[in-house]
């Protein structure tokens, strides 16, 4: 970063903490705050151990030092400055998760648009929120957008405070269906129809036994139709041929021959054992019990959660500090409102109010493709002329320099 273009970035972050009031965690006088500060050298170093006695109201530092990145601890200490952690006096964590959009399994971070790895992280985020708010009953939850590449939420309900880091990772392999096999998520017990009596194998009807629930009905659903197409589309002596290649190719079922096929054929051409699997009794044959072991694979994988599990069971992990400013991409670590999720747009919405109005010359060096402010712009090698917040970003990326107007 040449000379000009760190004194314009520089004094641009100054120039939005003079005007923005940041709203502090609870308990912000007990925890370590730390920052990255601003070098023309373009040297990246943590700044750390640092409690608010030493460094003053946060909106009076803030507005001295306009930190290129600025963080809170997760946990609360008796003495946070003191920089050997086992002499801190730890007291208690808020529980931390953060999902990183570029590390999810439907993203190729080389390769997936900015906007739609975002997109992916929230769809993970909406479903973290429900099941520490379903499964957990957790009350206390900040969602925030890093202002970079994902999301973060802190869970502070008093039951989580002192919660050690095994059982924090016990919450981790719950969400991410660790540990989790056939046996935890079933149970038998009698099951009657009219005609029948016998004990049925059955999903349990909570916790990860209702995830596995509903998606092995969803693919049993999924799965009739199918056969059903089969049977009326081919004589009968490839059906069974043909269920057994759609088993095999669509649904990645394995040992299933002739014998177990004609079964399944047989299931859900019936009305009458279908409705019994549709109940839940998984054991209406032997073919189906094998076929919803198999599907458990896919159940846990369809449902985990992609979260960065250290962050969550690291209690003196550092956090971004809501309301200040990514370095690496000149956007707002942004709160979000539980109900206003769907409609957040973080290329728009975490975009500084600062940084709207004004255009900016830059000269990029090499082609590039943005994604901030709502849609994508192509950029060639040479000048540009663009709006101020586009130009932070390119800048804050390392893609762009500032030149004179």
């Amino acid at each position: 970063m040449d000379k000009r273009t760190f004194s314009y970035i520089s004094g641009r972050f100054r120039d939005y903490y003079r005007n923005e009031e940041i709203s502090l965690p609870p308990e912000s006088d007990s925890r370590e705050w730390g920052f990255i500060p601003f070098e023309e050298s373009g040297d990246m170093y943590m700044i750390r151990h640092k409690s608010t006695k030493q460094m003053g109201e946060i909106d009076e530092f803030t507005k001295r030092k306009s930190p290129r990145h600025f963080y809170f601890s997760a946990s609360k200490y008796e003495n946070p400055s003191i920089p050997n952690m086992n002499d801190k006096g730890w007291v208690g964590a808020d529980l931390i998760f953060d999902i990183d959009a570029d590390h999810l399994k439907n993203v190729d971070e080389d390769t997936t648009p900015y906007d739609e790895m975002l997109a992916e992280g929230k769809s993970v985020l909406k479903n973290l929120v429900s099941v520490l708010e379903n499964d957990f009953s957790f009350d206390d939850i900040t969602i925030v957008f890093s202002g970079g590449r994902g999301y973060h939420v802190h869970v502070r309900d008093d039951s989580v405070q002192t919660l050690s880091r095994s059982a924090r990772n016990e919450i981790v392999d719950y969400l991410t269906g660790t540990n989790v096999d056939f046996e935890t998520v079933t149970t038998t017990y009698p099951f009657e129809i009219p005609v029948k009596h016998y004990d049925g194998l059955f999903p349990k009807s909570k916790g990860w036994g209702s995830k596995y629930r509903d998606y092995l009905l969803s693919t049993f659903d999924e799965m009739h139709t199918d056969i059903l197409n089969i049977v009326e589309q081919h004589k009968e002596d490839a059906v069974v041929t043909k269920t057994t290649q759609l088993l095999k190719d669509k649904y990645d079922i394995n040992n299933i021959g002739t014998k177990r096929s004609e079964a399944v054929v047989s299931v859900f051409t019936s009305e009458e054992t279908y409705s019994e699997v549709k109940l839940g009794n998984i054991q209406a044959s032997p073919a189906i019990k094998i076929i919803a072991e198999q599907l458990l694979d896919q159940a846990i994988e369809h449902n985990q959660l992609e979260i960065d599990e250290p962050v969550t069971t690291d209690v003196n992990r550092l956090i971004r500090l809501p309301g200040s400013l990514h370095g690496g991409s000149g956007m707002r670590v942004s709160r979000i409102k539980k109900s206003n999720i769907d409609n957040f747009t973080p290329l728009v919405d975490a975009i500084p109010e600062k940084f709207k109005n004004n255009s900016v010359k830059i000269e990029v060096e090499n082609s590039v493709e943005s994604y901030i402010g709502g849609e994508k712009t192509e950029y060639q090698p040479g000048e540009h002329m663009v709006p101020e917040y586009e130009a932070i970003h390119l800048i804050c990326q390392e893609k762009a320099q500032k030149l004179s107007e």
